[in-house]
């Protein structure tokens, strides 16, 4: 850029000395005012910017050498020319002009132009206009910076934002990031559409974490907090409830670091109420298998069976229908219910029914019911239910019933999900149904043999004591004292059942001895006592191929062996003699001392006692001795 400047010649003027001095202040103003034009000159030309110096016209007077570099052109061609012809939205250059002499202001645009060889560059046009003494425009400078590598850098920048972006939202976890304020800076669109699901209607960007995620449990500020602090990695399990829905994640909260600070925190939000639900099946589904062998009964059964399904879907209104395998009647096997306590079905053709004949799932709201009538397809509305939700028990190839669900308030309560649900269950029901109805039949054929075995037990006793008129009773009152020592010792009741039998025909035996030994009133020889002695062999003998649930045979073979190796009929001692044999041996002689006999009087209870407590621990267990007396002496047994 030029300046123009007045010189002065380098001549000698008149005047006197002070001329003289003038004239030389002069000429080193003029030198030094040479010295900053070419300084600024320098300056001006080797400008890194590109930079045109116009006229108020928008005659080009002067360029930078780097203007010349940027489009390719000499200064000479540019001078006296304009740069109109460079853009290529001339109107936009127009009115930068316009608005830079109207505004009295600098502007800054993005335009596009092109150089010598027709290659478009995009550039940033700033305008600053030059004024004189008076205000008014003498010029204005416009500077053309080239923005290639900035708008290359971001739409590099931008579709790496996409893809990144593109590339979180494809995940089907929830994500968000948070600064250091706690406030989410990014979210994809799976949180989006979850936070949507619960309610949350704001717009998460720039907003505090909690006051967005507001539905958990808990204020989770205090943890970011804690990860920014710490820098560590967070893993928890989240359940979140919305209305009667629940909502189980795994949340990951990572932190970022910027250098050695923590400068983000991105959250992963993985969503497991799927897989919770079903291990939630398979725990039900082993509770209810579990549940088979602690029932005592088919009722308690369908009562542990509603309460495991509880866990997964509403059961507040629940029943179970059976089918007769022989009369293919069906008919109410369980019920609970807030409003019908009817225990029994309604003839004809039913929902239940339905469900069972067809082997087909059903779930209908009241208006389907209705409809379903008019069609044909049942003639009977058993249930005021607003809805209604029955599968069909299998098992195999076979319908033995129908588990049923109903409603009375909310149509919307069950959904397809909760009947198949119901449907994966129900054969498992159907098996734990059928294994105890066959356990229970299996109880009942055993009570009725165990029936019939007592009804034989007592027979035999009743024949024995025929034909021994002085012991009448005895069988009985001895059973009644074994089980009482047995209880007092802990045994189980199975145990004490098993004493119970033996005691009643543990003389079965003598049926064997002739009944004139065994009713006569003197001593008995050695000969005809040794045929006594025979009666517990005898007597094993005689029931030995009877399968008892104890072993009664070995309590009759040992009822009169003795500790000290001195009974009969084997003479073993202790080790051998099953803890039964030793407490019906007890009752025996307890009983037999205190009852008449032909051939002595009756001795009091308080002799027979002092009689096994003198002989324990040498005929007699001291244990079941110690058991007998409490009974007698604390508990007040009486043989009558």
């Amino acid at each position: 850029m030029h300046l123009m400047v007045i010189r002065f010649m380098n001549t000698a003027l008149p005047g006197n000395n002070k001329d003289t001095k003038q004239a030389t202040d002069l000429r080193n103003r003029e030198q030094d005012l040479f010295a900053l034009e070419n300084y600024i000159n320098d300056i001006w030309h080797f400008l890194p910017i590109p930079v045109a110096y116009l006229n108020p016209l928008g005659v080009i007077l002067d360029v930078s050498r780097s203007l010349e570099d940027l489009l390719h052109v000499k200064k000479e061609e540019l001078v006296g020319g304009t740069l109109l012809g460079l853009f290529t939205e001339q109107e936009k250059m127009k009115q930068i002009q316009h608005l830079t002499l109207a505004r009295n202001q600098v502007s800054n645009h993005e335009c596009v132009i092109r150089n010598k060889d027709g290659d478009r560059i995009p550039v940033n046009v700033s305008t600053l206009i030059r004024k004189d003494e008076t205000g008014d425009a003498i010029g204005f400078f416009v500077a053309l910076v080239d923005i290639s590598q900035r708008l290359a850098a971001e739409q590099a920048l931008s579709l790496s934002e996409t893809q990144y972006r593109s590339t979180l939202n494809s995940i089907g976890d929830g994500i968000h990031v948070i600064d250091s304020d706690l406030r989410i800076v990014m979210i994809n669109e799976a949180l989006r559409a979850r936070l949507r699901d619960l309610g949350v209607d704001i717009e998460p960007l720039g907003r505090l974490v909690h006051e967005v995620m507001s539905y958990l449990p808990k204020d989770v500020s205090a943890e970011y907090l804690d990860i920014f602090r710490k820098g560590e990695l967070l893993m928890t399990e989240e359940t979140v409830k919305c209305g009667d829905k629940e909502f189980v994640s795994e949340v990951r909260k990572i932190p970022i670091f910027d250098g050695d600070k923590v400068g983000q925190v991105v959250t992963v939000i993985h969503d497991i109420t799927a897989r919770k639900r079903e291990e939630q099946i398979k725990t039900v589904l082993y509770k209810i298998s579990n549940e088979v062998n602690v029932a005592q009964d088919l009722n308690e059964l369908f009562g542990a069976i509603r309460d495991n399904l509880g866990m997964i879907i509403d059961t507040k209104n629940f029943f179970v229908a059976l089918r007769d395998k022989d009369s293919r009647s069906i008919s109410l096997a369980y019920l609970e219910d807030e409003e019908d306590d009817s225990r029994s079905l309604p003839p004809g053709k039913t929902l239940t029914s339905y469900v069972i004949e067809h082997n087909h799932p059903l779930l209908v709201t009241d208006n389907d019911i209705r409809q379903m009538k008019r069609a044909g397809q049942i003639d009977t509305i058993s249930s005021p239910a607003k809805v209604w939700l029955g599968v069909p028990l299998r098992l195999k190839n076979e319908v033995v019933g129908a588990l049923v669900v109903q409603n009375y308030n909310d149509p919307n309560v069950y959904t397809r999900k909760d009947l198949e649900i119901l449907e994966f269950v129900s054969e498992q029901v159907a098996a734990a149904i059928e294994r105890k109805r066959t356990d229970e039949e299996v109880k009942l054929n055993f009570q009725r043999l165990k029936k019939t075995s007592t009804s034989i037990i007592f027979t035999m006793a009743k024949i024995l004591e025929l034909r021994d008129p002085y012991t009448a009773g005895h069988q009985q009152r001895v059973a009644r004292l074994a089980c009482a020592i047995a209880r007092e010792m802990g045994l189980t009741e199975d145990q004490v059942e098993g004493i119970f039998m033996a005691a009643l025909i543990h003389d079965i035996g003598k049926i064997y001895v002739p009944a004139e030994i065994l009713n006569r009133p003197a001593k008995l020889n050695e000969t005809e006592m040794e045929l006594v002695k025979t009666h517990p062999s005898i007597g094993y003998d005689i029931v030995k191929e009877i399968d008892f649930a104890q072993p009664v045979d070995r309590m009759i073979v040992q009822h009169h062996e003795r500790i000290n190796g001195s009974g009969y009929p084997k003479g073993i001692d202790h080790g051998d003699i099953i803890q039964e044999a030793r407490i019906l041996a007890v009752a025996d002689v307890v009983e037999a001392m205190a009852s008449h006999r032909p051939y002595r009087p009756a001795l009091s209870i308080d002799e027979a006692l002092c009689e096994i407590d003198r002989c324990r621990d040498t005929l007699y267990d001291s244990h079941v001795v110690d058991a007998c007396m409490k009974i007698f002496r604390d508990n007040h047994f009486k043989f009558d």
